[in-house]
């Protein structure tokens, strides 16, 4: 990806080397100034919301890293690494790339980062295995993604309306955080009900052994197995 931008008379070009990347994996790019020398530059990773962005609202921006380019020339290399636990691209949220003159942001690329594939891989284990449905998915605090899952229409989940799971990996342990909403009904007066919703949370921790077969193989099975639980606990009448 490349963009042109403007900065006192001069021209600058950023560019980043590929399209899209993955949690964890290193970003690299370019800054070339097509009209002389450019100085004091920084690249800087950030996040912000689109309508922030759209809105030019400089206060949006939450800076994740910042990488001061040093020399006084034309032509300069760049590399930011993600982290493990990074922001994903939302639909309305997304990571940028930003280039700097001193401290005024000039520019900005948009970054297409998608989830570790272990991550993609527990919740296509979900869906796959109990017919679950992605609803939409955002980034929280803490390096947490959460999903919103939404339950087959059959009548082993009948009293289930969604569920919540947040995911992140720390250490090689993959925490997984359930947030159940269940439907029952209760008491509101002589003879009278009314349909209530409740909330249960279970948390899990996986090891690396309980969801790899090795580096770089999944284990479904064992993903299987603690999704199991996690839905037996949260609605015990459900067969599996």
């Amino acid at each position: 990806m490349k963009g042109t931008f403007f900065n006192d008379g001069k021209e600058f070009e950023l560019e980043t080397m590929g399209e899209s990347w993955k949690q964890n994996e290193l970003i690299r790019g370019k800054v070339n100034c097509k009209s002389g020398k450019g100085t004091d530059l920084s690249v800087v990773l950030a996040y912000a919301d689109l309508k922030d962005v759209w809105a030019k609202n400089e206060k949006g921006w939450e800076i994740v890293e910042e990488k001061k380019i040093e020399g006084d020339g034309a032509n300069f290399s760049w590399q930011i690494k993600l982290a493990p636990d990074s922001y994903v691209s939302e639909k309305n949220a997304s990571l940028f790339v930003l280039l700097k003159v001193g401290t005024k942001v000039i520019g900005h690329l948009q970054l297409a980062v998608e989830v570790r594939p272990m991550l993609k891989s527990f919740i296509e284990t979900f869906e796959l295995f109990y017919r679950f449905k992605t609803h939409s998915f955002k980034n929280r605090k803490k390096g947490f993604l959460e999903y919103k899952m939404l339950p087959p229409a059959i009548r082993d989940y009948a009293n289930m309306d969604q569920v919540l799971v947040g995911m992140r990996l720390a250490n090689d342990n993959l925490e997984v955080k359930y947030t159940f909403t269940l439907k029952s009904l209760g008491m509101v007066g002589a003879g009278q009900t009314e349909l209530k919703k409740n909330k249960k949370e279970i948390e899990q921790t996986l090891t690396k052994k309980d969801y790899e077969f090795c580096e770089g193989s999944h284990n479904p099975d064992g993903m299987k197995k603690f999704i199991g639980e996690a839905l037996s606990q949260a609605a015990p009448k459900m067969l599996f």
